[in-house]
């Protein structure tokens, strides 16, 4: 007789058929096979504000795909072992709670997916703690609405990702018995190890992880940042210990204390109140090592012929600059955002949604021409939906740095002049592994010197940009500013991140120039500069009075010497001139360094200065930077940096090559 095949008859169900079967994985198999299907539209389809969620869809979804597979074979292993011994009733009762799991957690999956798609975003604890907020502005659901309308074949696809699934399971509903072999349930254990292992390995670990691991394990990192990092508001000690770090105003708003209002007002400035109506280029050369771009030493001079000679004719050069942060899109954040990284989450990720004011906000409200043009792809950095908010459009330009300036030059050349321009660029010819065009003959085979000839490259690309506008005339009318969206650490530094501590020179010690009419030409100043002084810097010379939150100085209005703070990967450093303090921020264990010697004509050789004694004194500075940065992160967290916007700014649509 044929034995029943309904779940009420499953004490005398054939229990070798359902373990040849493997009936109790197919429940959550059919599901994962429709996550990884999931993993490929997202990696692989356009979104609606242009290009795609990454140029690298086959990297970056290999690790979706182990991550997944990870996570749902070490719970359907421990699932199925946990079922071993259960009556029937109760098999069935476990089979409609994994169902209703698994369906909601699908659901969830495919949200993700969409604000990925739609913002950039991860579905976390950020995310949750201001919806709400978001969703009380007038005109977030009309951005809903427009997101909703312009993705509708996506969103029929996630449909059909969770339906599908479900309605498999539920017609093999009959196999749900668990195997005996015990080698099976560890075998899985193993095999989904392993692969979050690897799929957690992949690049700067926790930070990219993040934006492709399955999505409880972003909600799970945020409760645990959420407990160390900022579980409670800071203390009046706290912030003043950030504003003495950053010298902020005193604040009119307690619930704001970033806050510099200056215009007693939120509405957009009709014009930048400015003498000098001058047109802005914003240049952020990708992993500008501060030793390799030393304009005091002749060994860059020689290798950097176009910035020596535009810094001999109208700049200012500041040796000791630094990004407060690592990686890239940390550093073309601080440049445009004026304020540090965070010391557990990427800010271009994870806080798109909170008020701000960025400079180049300030001056597209104020009748500038906005563009930003990067020469890789933003997505890898989550860069793409910040540069849509803040610029009239942005644009990548593929096939290295002289295309790139070719295509900043179009741009530039079509704005006109009838209203000034900010061009911010984002170069990517000095980013490992240095690939440049043909013509430019083969990389040497050394690191160092490779990343030397793409520096060179990198140069004369910006010569293009310098001389088109010395031929045009416009040399008085123009303001420069160059600098490294970080540093990148050499061999050396990277073997040698456990004595001396994150964040190092390695990562954070790069140039700026700033070239200017009316600046004092080949001026050297050896005072800490960083990233969040630029757009302060910026307002001031341009003679533009607005209201932000800007954590840095204006290095021409405001000369004294101040410390510069610098945040990656649960450390921070506290810098003066050419020392730098490094410490982690829960153990605070520290290193200090005299980072710059003052000798470097020999770029290729350089590893990080000299070890020097921590005195007394550190200790109490250290500690000092640490509740700064806390406050910081905290107030980053719960939307406390500007006072809400009357309205959200529609994303811009991206143009691709």
């Amino acid at each position: 007789m044929t034995p029943t095949r309904s779940v009420s008859n499953l004490a005398t169900f054939d229990t070798r058929h359902t373990s040849l079967h493997l009936s109790w994985l197919r429940l959550p198999g059919v599901f994962l096979l429709c996550r990884c299907l999931s993993a490929v539209a997202l990696f692989t389809f356009a979104t609606p504000n242009g290009g795609r969620v990454t140029e690298n869809p086959i990297q970056f979804g290999a690790v979706a795909w182990l991550s997944e597979i990870g996570t749902f074979l070490v719970i359907a292993a421990f699932v199925g072992r946990a079922g071993r011994d259960l009556s029937p009733g109760w098999i069935l009762t476990r089979w409609w709670i994994g169902l209703a799991t698994l369906i909601g957690y699908s659901i969830v999956a495919e949200i993700d997916v969409h604000l990925r798609r739609w913002l950039g975003l991860r579905l976390n604890l950020v995310f949750l703690r201001h919806l709400s907020h978001a969703a009380s502005q007038s005109g977030f659901w009309e951005t809903l609405s427009h997101f909703l309308v312009q993705d509708w074949h996506a969103i029929l696809l996630s449909v059909f990702f969770i339906v599908t699934p479900a309605v498999v399971a539920f017609r093999s509903r009959q196999y749900v018995h668990s195997p005996k072999q015990k080698w099976t349930h560890r075998a899985m254990i193993l095999v989904g190890t392993l692969a979050l292992g690897f799929s957690a390995q992949y690049g700067v670990a926790v930070r990219k992880w993040r934006m492709i691991s399955p999505w409880p394990y972003g909600v799970a990192m945020d409760v645990a940042r959420d407990t160390f990092v900022a579980r409670r508001a800071p203390g009046p000690d706290e912030l003043r210990d950030l504003k003495e770090l950053t010298g902020a105003l005193p604040s009119t708003m307690s619930a704001y204390p970033l806050w510099n209002d200056l215009s007693q007002s939120y509405k957009p400035i009709s014009n930048v109140q400015s003498h000098k109506n001058l047109d802005v280029f914003l240049i952020a050369i990708e992993s500008l090592r501060g030793w390799a771009g030393d304009l005091r030493s002749v060994d860059a001079q020689r290798r950097l012929p176009n910035l020596y000679r535009l810094f001999r004719e109208r700049g200012v050069f500041f040796p000791h600059a630094h990004s407060n942060g690592y990686p890239s899109g940390e550093g073309n954040m601080q440049l445009h955002l004026g304020v540090w990284s965070h010391p557990a989450r990427a800010i271009a990720a994870e806080h798109l949604g909170i008020s701000s004011r960025a400079l180049p906000e300030i001056l597209r409200d104020g009748g500038y021409q906005t563009k930003w043009l990067s020469g890789s792809d933003p997505s890898f950095d989550n860069l793409q939906h910040l540069m849509g908010r803040w610029f009239h459009s942005w644009e990548v330009v593929l096939g290295g740095d002289v295309a790139l300036a070719r295509g900043a030059l179009a741009a530039y050349d079509a704005m006109g002049t009838s209203k000034p321009r900010l061009i911010s660029i984002y170069t990517a010819s000095t980013h490992p592994f240095y690939e440049l065009p043909k013509s430019e003959g083969p990389l040497p085979g050394d690191p160092e010197q490779a990343y030397l000839k793409a520096l060179t490259y990198a140069d004369r690309a910006m010569g293009m940009i310098f001389d088109h506008v010395r031929e045009l005339g416009r040399e008085e009318q123009t303001l420069f500013v160059i600098t490294g969206d970080h540093a990148q650490p050499n061999q050396w530094q990277l073997s040698h991140d456990g004595e001396l501590g994150l964040p190092n020179a390695g990562r954070t010690w790069t140039t700026l120039l700033i070239a200017g009419p009316g600046l004092p030409a080949g001026t050297i100043r050896s005072d800490a500069s960083s990233h969040v002084d630029v757009p302060p810097t910026i307002l001031g010379y341009l003679g533009a009075n607005e209201s932000n939150h800007f954590l840095g100085r204006d290095l021409f209005a405001d000369p004294t010497a101040r410390p510069v703070v610098t945040v990656f990967n649960g450390g921070a450093a506290y810098i003066e001139g050419d020392t730098m303090l490094v410490g982690d921020l829960s153990k605070q264990e520290l290193t200090k360094f005299r980072y710059d010697l003052g000798n470097n004509e020999d770029a290729a050789s350089y590893q990080h200065g000299q070890a020097i004694a921590v005195e007394p004194g550190d200790a109490q500075k250290f500690l000092k930077t640490a509740n700064a940065v806390k406050s910081f992160a905290w107030l980053a967290d719960h939307d406390r940096l500007r006072p809400p916007a009357p309205q959200v700014i529609m994303p811009k649509r991206a143009r691709w090559p």
